[in-house]
């Protein structure tokens, strides 16, 4: 995971909406399993499974569940089920925008984001601002 990825993964990990969900990968190459009441997670590694401290883990953001996961975390942050992020290539950069159309055919926009590295980064930062503005 690059340090901007783990960047990002520290600040999803503060926000007061963030939790660990089932088929989310830790930076560590584990899967987590649960969160109990405590916030400690179960993971496993695919043979074993134990409790850790969530407090000593990070998301792997490269891992297309765990983005899925945190896709799922802001629709029930900004309470609207069909939000989407899309991810457009510019000229340098990628654009990635959180937000919903609603049965008026209005666009409700909640968070964008530029970053000239990848799409994946692009698509992740947009969601943990959208995140972070719940």
């Amino acid at each position: 995971m690059t340090d901007d990825m783990k960047a990002r993964a520290r600040r999803a990990v503060k926000c007061d909406r963030w939790r660990w969900m089932p088929g989310m990968c830790t930076d560590d190459m584990l899967l987590v399993v649960r969160q109990d009441a405590s916030r400690r997670i179960q993971v496993t590694d695919g043979v074993t499974m134990w409790w850790r401290d969530s407090d000593s883990a990070l998301p792997d953001f490269s891992d297309p569940a765990t983005r899925g996961c945190l896709l799922a975390l802001v629709r029930e942050a900004v309470n609207i089920p069909h939000a989407v992020v899309e991810v457009r290539p510019m000229r340098d950069a990628w654009r990635g925008i959180v937000g919903a159309a609603h049965a008026t055919e209005t666009w409700v926009h909640l968070s964008n984001w530029i970053a000239a590295l990848t799409p994946e980064l692009a698509e992740v930062s947009a969601l943990i601002d959208a995140l972070e503005a719940a």
